[in-house]
Formats: structure tokens, C-alpha cells, sequence
């Protein structure tokens, strides 16, 4: 049995990235644990429409099975303003409790801040030299984020594709539920928009669907 830490900068961004292969691994008997960086603003959201988010994701975890959900609570497009050290000790803490063997984390060179920041306190806190159980970490993208990135960032070129043909449905279903995150499509984060998008990425290795990944790091002894 594997452990996996699925580290997402906002809700939903897990199940947009890798919800599928989520769902694979916990078919598979493994362990998922999932880590949310950050919650909106209160003053500018409210106290219920927060509260109802936090809702959603938890009905996604018990959905698919995910084993325990961790709330960082940073503010959600502040992260550039909050020490890195405080970050990075908040992973590390989450890491030494999960243990994982394989850790999922947004892609650099994405859009949004967020993303950013939380994939590179993600490999401080995962320094072999303190973690030596992971073995694996993967970066993956999210749709409306990873392809609205600049051309002169680091671009995401996959190397790793992972059938979820028989995990789509679900994935979609799960995304159902974050309702407060769901756009109309042709909205790139609509069900439809995050079908097409696996449909597509399958397509390129010719599977009917697939989530893809870039992998950061490996360690085989």
C-alpha cells in the first residue's frame, strides 16, 4: 500500500488536476491524504459562503475516499505576503504526519501566485534529507491556471500520462460538487471543459482519457 499527500493550492484544483488518478489510487488500495492551502477572504466572501466551501470539499474527500483533508487556512491570493517559513513549516508538519510515498503538487509555472509559492514550499518541506520515505513527487496542471501561464514561464510538458478512462465519470461527479467553483462552459473550469480536457490529454497516447503529469523527482534505490 502507497501513501499519497495531493497538495492543492485552492479547493477544487485537486480534482481538476489529478482527480482521476485519485480515484485510481484509492481503487488500488492506497492511501489518499489531501492538504488545502488556502480559504477566501472573509470580509470579502462571508462567513457562510466560506463555510460552504469548506462543505464542498470535505463531500468530495468522503465521495472518493480521500482519508484525511488538511486546512492550511492561508489566505487565498496572499501567499506572496505570508514568510515562507511559515509555509514551509506548516508542509513539513502535514508531510510528518502523512508520511507519503508519492506527493502530487501544482505546476511552477502556473498563472496564479498561489500555485507557485505552494510548489516550491512543497519540495523545501520534501527535502529527501528529512523525508526520506517520499520517493516520488509529480507536479500536475489545472485547467485555467497551467495553460494561461506566460510562454516565457516554465512551460508544462508531461512525461507522465495516467489512464482514467474508468475513473472519469467519478472524477466528473466529483467536480459536481464544488458548486461555488463550477463556470458555464465554454469556461475552461466547467465538467464539460474538464472532460474535453481529459479526453484530450488521452487522446495524445491514445487512451480515452487522461490526467498528465510532470515527474520532479524520483528516487529508486
Amino acid at each position: 500500500m502507497k501513501k499519497i499527500l495531493v497538495i492543492a493550492p485552492h479547493p477544487d484544483d485537486e480534482v481538476l488536476g489529478c482527480g482521476g488518478t485519485i480515484i485510481k489510487n484509492i481503487k488500488a488500495g492506497n492511501e489518499v491524504f489531501l492538504c488545502i492551502m488556502t480559504k477566501g477572504e472573509e470580509t470579502y466572501y462571508g462567513k457562510e459562503v466560506l463555510e460552504e466551501k469548506r462543505k464542498e470539499v470535505l463531500r468530495v474527500a468522503n465521495l472518493i475516499g480521500i482519508k484525511k483533508v488538511f486546512f492550511c487556512d492561508f489566505i487565498a491570493a496572499s501567499l506572496d505576503v505570508v514568510p515562507q517559513n511559515e509555509i514551509n513549516h506548516k508542509l513539513k508538519e502535514i508531510i510528518e504526519e502523512c508520511q507519503p510515498n508519492e506527493l502530487f503538487i501544482p505546476h511552477q509555472g502556473d498563472l496564479h501566485k498561489d500555485h507557485q509559492i505552494t510548489f516550491q514550499c512543497a519540495l523545501i518541506a520534501a527535502k529527501p534529507k528529512i523525508n526520506p520515505f517520499i520517493k516520488k513527487i509529480f507536479s500536475y496542471e489545472v485547467i485555467s491556471e497551467t495553460e494561461q501561464s506566460s510562454p516565457y514561464t516554465t512551460p508544462f510538458i508531461p512525461n507522465i500520462y495516467i489512464d482514467i478512462s474508468q475513473e472519469l465519470a467519478k472524477k466528473g461527479e466529483a467536480m459536481s460538487l464544488y458548486k461555488s467553483e463550477l463556470r458555464e462552459y465554454p469556461h475552461p473550469r466547467s465538467l464539460k471543459g474538464a472532460e474535453i480536457k481529459a479526453i484530450q490529454r488521452g487522446n495524445e497516447v491514445c487512451l480515452e482519457a487522461a490526467e498528465t503529469f510532470m515527474l520532479i523527482r524520483e528516487i529508486i534505490k
